[in-house]
């Protein structure tokens, strides 16, 4: 027996915004994150959405003080308000260990709906005394302190249809 994705992924989207800007200071204010706006609409047969991102964050200033607290938000007025999604808030990072950046890969199943909806992701810090970054990887030969090495890293996005 063989299993074929293509029968079931339908009408994928896979978007990587290299014009983004990284963003420091990230504190307690819930902070879209850049460049990981996306907007989608599901195929008429489509049961379920699936959303998956990854991004990096990282916390060169304050390595293990905080969490980053990101939440997933969609918009169904074309990015005028927005909401988070109840059930699609996490935390991440390692407050007590050594590891002040790493990548954090998302999935998100989202029962289907009709039309068209935007997504992105937000976050805030746990704590009200520290802040995280996002969008920067390192390279530990170049740069200063206390950015040391970062380089630009985008979100890598892909949404598709699930089929059954």
């Amino acid at each position: 027996m063989s299993y074929s994705a293509k029968k079931h992924f339908k009408s994928p989207t896979h978007l990587i915004d290299y014009s983004f800007s990284p963003q420091s200071n990230i504190s307690t204010t819930v902070t879209a994150y850049n460049g990981t706006e996306v907007t989608y609409t599901p195929t008429d047969n489509a049961a379920k959405v699936i959303i998956e991102i990854n991004i990096p964050l990282a916390f060169p200033e304050d390595n293990d003080k905080t969490l980053a607290c990101t939440r997933l938000e969609e918009s169904t007025n074309n990015g005028v308000s927005w909401s988070s999604l109840d059930g699609f808030k996490m935390y991440e990072g390692n407050e007590g260990g050594h590891y002040n950046s790493f990548n954090s890969p998302y999935f998100f199943v989202l029962p289907a709906y009709s039309g068209s909806k935007k997504f992105r992701l937000s976050g805030r810090s746990q704590d009200t005394s520290s802040e995280y970054s996002q969008g920067y990887s390192w390279n530990a030969t170049t740069g200063s302190s206390p950015l040391f090495g970062a380089q630009d890293s985008p979100a890598h996005i892909s949404i598709y249809s699930l089929e059954a």
